[in-house]
């Protein structure tokens, strides 16, 4: 008798277990996605724009996360992206930041770059993309191998104090 119950008892204690580690998968969810919401939400108190970080020796480049827009939150940078995803030296890449107005018209975009621990080079009021008036395009010639920084602002007319904070440094 009791070696019938065997099979039983052991498939009731597989079932508790994988329940069990569903419900953990379950919360351990959840609680990411809360931090994430959190960190989000504390980005776009910061203030925190739009950032690209990419070496011509990595194999793919990394992007600083940005706030998800709200309405009525005035500018907000949404993204910036390049047109290649590995650059090689002498070619040159487009980058492009895109910016939500919400209930603001965006004026112009500033972008900068840094090579290495090197001064940001800047080029400012880069004129929306016509017909996409959310997005502003700049062309960098890539001229070094190296660390390479990119960062935009969204800006809503040429006062710097009424454009997005610039990226942070990751």
């Amino acid at each position: 008798m009791e070696e019938q119950n065997k099979p039983k008892r052991n498939k009731t204690v597989f079932l508790i277990v994988g329940l069990m580690l569903v419900l953990i998968s379950i919360g351990a969810t959840v609680f990411l996605v809360q931090q994430r919401q959190e960190i989000r939400k504390e980005a776009k108190e910061a203030g925190v724009g739009c950032s690209y970080n990419f070496c011509l020796y990595a194999p793919s480049p990394t992007v600083t996360p940005s706030p998800i827009p709200t309405p009525g939150a005035g500018l907000v940078c949404v993204d910036l992206t390049k047109d290649i995803a590995v650059p090689q030296t002498g070619e040159t890449v487009t980058f492009t930041c895109i910016g939500n107005p919400n209930d603001q018209t965006i004026d112009h975009f500033n972008f900068r770059y840094q090579i290495g621990d090197g001064e940001y080079v800047y080029i400012e009021n880069v004129t929306p993309v016509a017909p996409i008036a959310d997005q502003g395009k700049v062309e960098i010639e890539i001229s070094e191998e190296g660390s390479w920084h990119v960062q935009c602002q969204v800006c809503d007319n040429l006062d710097p104090a009424e454009c997005t904070e610039w990226g942070a440094a990751q």
